[in-house]
């Protein structure tokens, strides 16, 4: 079961960054800076904690089909 935890609670960010340092692959757009911006700019942003190291982030966007879930060069998973 996928939990949404919604950013920047403490311990969402010291997990989200555990799992980040485990995945040489990461880049900028899974990152909590990225994270950052996109609230700054007024979107909702999602830290999705998956099994074991894999994780991703989803920003909430609207469009004028309706709302969904990006998750921009993700999600971080051990294939």
């Amino acid at each position: 079961m996928i939990k949404l935890t919604e950013l920047f609670s403490e311990e969402s960010l010291q997990d989200w960054r555990a799992r980040l340092a485990k995945h040489p692959e990461a880049n900028l757009l899974q990152s909590p800076e990225w994270a950052h911006v996109n609230a700054i700019k007024g979107a909702k942003v999602f830290y999705l904690p998956f099994e074991k190291d894999d994780f991703a982030l989803a920003i909430l966007r609207t469009a004028r089909r309706g709302r969904y879930l990006e998750v921009p060069a993700g999600p971080i998973i051990n294939w």
